[in-house]
């Protein structure tokens, strides 16, 4: 990829390796390219992979900064580790868990933060061979993260540089302005290093709009973000400011008389998980194309993995790897694959199958071994705003909330806004949002009553199914799913069986059941101390993905289901 930075630019990835910058950038204005490309300088002057440490805070962002890395043109055995500040947590501990950034991780942030402020040898051994580190998104750092990556900062070699990436305005992971439950008085990362050490630190501005040339659209990047950083006496005069720009600035989408299906350059994007099941539910149903991308999704590899080394073997050289593609994986060239599974699990002239399960079984694989919209590629992607930041694509349909939405917080509902109307690079439109009644359970998982319609319930979370793989006919049946194909759950004696055309693929998990037993007690109460029988829509299959299964050998092909299904319940 061909990256010209600019003067300002060039200036922060050609600091010294021991300065400690803070980058202010807004959205399209090259932040992510600067960074990697700062990141690829720090590596040509000599830093060592090991000894420069890239953070950023959510598993999305996290693919992002390595796919830019490779792009441009960063070797995959030769790039330092980019993770989150989850799995830093872990690794600073001793232990290699990585973990998703937004649930159920709270008590292992604050853990590390208490033993690294203890004086924890080990962990400050461990900071001490840091050369440089970098931390993306730092305005959605926030509670005892917040406190955890300055407490890793101010713990490093005087002589460590460190890179801040910021833009407060884009802060919309439970930020807001005067709060003090981040335990930096009231601050952002950014703002607390700004005011508490103001000789160390160096202050970079990033303004120009590279990722749009449309007029209209760098306008809205551009003073829409004025406007969301200006404080307010009156919040809900701020959001409305921001709605006007941004209707201003985009065009109005009424659907058509013959609708046109949307392509694989389309983002459209809704302020809920619940708006995005019910639309993702909608098109499976119509046989519409379509992609996803929202928190709660599980990584989905690469289907070749579990194609091409299903044969059991404990290591695989390049002629017999590029064969098995050929034969399994389809005619074109499989090099590309080959030289980047060596780089990453690769001993001597063979890639080891035992380090290779390591890698995919991890909460958080390789990106390059992952799927990063799960669906029909032919169709466009449908999320949420928080999961697509970051993202951009050349149009974008953002479904403006309705009804009360921002009545609570307006300052991080303006912020939410102004992301989502910066994602497009050529067109933006403007769409009237649903409003999908919901409720979430303590696991996160979203329960809804369909519009005129029948009750339902997410599917496709992390660990709901356990499959059969020893099932006759499993390994036929999944190899020979396709994106949008229907998958049907069965009541069999009170757990539920995924099937494909009668042959069973996998059982509901136990932690799903439990989630269907307080579905039933939310839906139908008076049912609760009766034998009861569930009755389920069919699910989408989103994609096959490839799997590890405990204390196996093989790498195996699974459906991935996902999206909602209606459900009923009736006493027996």
């Amino acid at each position: 990829m061909l990256f010209q930075p600019t003067a300002a630019q060039r200036r922060i990835i050609e600091a010294p390796t021991g300065a400690r910058l803070i980058v202010d950038a807004g959205p399209g204005t090259g932040k992510t390219a600067t960074a990697a490309a700062r990141v690829l300088h720090l590596l040509a002057a000599g830093v060592s992979p090991d000894r420069l440490w890239m953070v950023s805070f959510a598993r999305a962002a996290v693919a992002e900064m390595r796919s830019r890395l490779l792009a441009f043109g960063g070797e995959v055995d030769s790039l330092p580790r980019v993770t989150t500040l989850d799995s830093l947590a872990w690794r600073l501990r001793g232990q290699d868990l990585d973990g998703e950034v937004l649930d159920g991780y709270d008590s292992a942030i604050a853990e590390t933060l208490a033993a690294l402020r203890g004086g924890d040898a080990l962990m400050l051994a461990r900071l001490k061979t840091v050369d440089h580190i970098l931390f993306d998104e730092t305005q959605d750092m926030v509670g005892h993260r917040a406190a955890l990556a300055a407490e890793i900062v101010d713990r490093l070699r005087t002589a460590a540089g460190v890179t801040l990436l910021t833009d407060e305005a884009q802060a919309i992971y439970g930020f807001s302005a005067g709060s003090t439950t981040h335990s930096l008085d009231g601050e952002t990362l950014a703002q607390h290093f700004l005011s508490a050490q103001p000789d160390l630190w160096k202050l970079h501005e990033l303004v120009e709009i590279h990722r749009t040339h449309r007029t209209r659209l760098v306008r809205l990047f551009a003073r829409t973000r004025i406007e969301v950083l200006r404080p307010r006496d009156n919040p809900q005069r701020k959001l409305a400011a921001v709605r006007q720009a941004v209707q201003r600035n985009a065009k109005p989408f009424f659907g058509a008389a013959q609708p046109v299906p949307d392509g694989p350059d389309t983002l459209i994007l809704y302020r809920s998980r619940a708006e995005v099941l019910a639309e993702a539910g909608v098109r499976f149903s119509k046989g519409m194309p379509f992609r996803l991308r929202m928190s709660g999704l599980p990584p989905v590899l690469c289907p070749w993995l579990a194609l091409v080394f299903d044969n059991g073997s404990s290591s695989m050289g390049k002629a017999e790897f590029l064969g098995r593609w050929t034969e399994y994986a389809g005619a074109n060239d499989g090099t590309e694959a080959w030289e980047t599974l060596h780089a990453l699990a690769g001993e001597g002239s063979r890639v080891q199958a035992a380090r290779l399960r390591r890698l995919l079984s991890s909460n958080q694989p390789p990106p390059e071994l992952c799927v990063a919209d799960p669906g029909d590629p032919l169709g466009p992607v449908i999320g949420t705003i928080h999961a697509s930041k970051g993202r951009e694509m050349d149009n974008v349909r953002l479904m403006m909330p309705q009804g009360s939405t921002g009545r609570d917080d307006p300052e991080a509902e303006a912020r939410v806004l102004f992301v989502g109307a910066t994602r497009a690079r050529l067109k933006l439109e403007l769409s009237r949002g649903g409003s999908v009644p919901s409720k979430k359970l303590p696991s996160g998982r979203a329960l809804m009553r369909i519009p005129s319609g029948p009750a339902a319930i997410e599917v496709g979370r992390p660990g709901d199914f356990d499959f059969q793989f020893a099932a006759p006919g499993y390994r036929e049946a999944v190899n020979e799913l396709a994106c949008g194909a229907a998958l049907t759950m069965v009541d069999e004696g009170g757990r539920l069986s995924l099937r494909r055309d009668g042959t069973v693929l996998a059982l509901a998990s136990t932690s799903f059941m439990q989630d269907m037993r307080a579905a039933q007690r939310y839906f139908r109460p008076d049912l609760d101390f009766q034998p009861v029988r569930m009755s389920l829509g069919p699910v989408c299959c989103l994609a096959v993905s490839a799997s590890v299964p405990k204390e196996s050998r093989k790498i195996v092909t699974v459906p991935v289901a996902a999206g909602i299904s209606t459900i009923d319940f009736y006493k027996i």
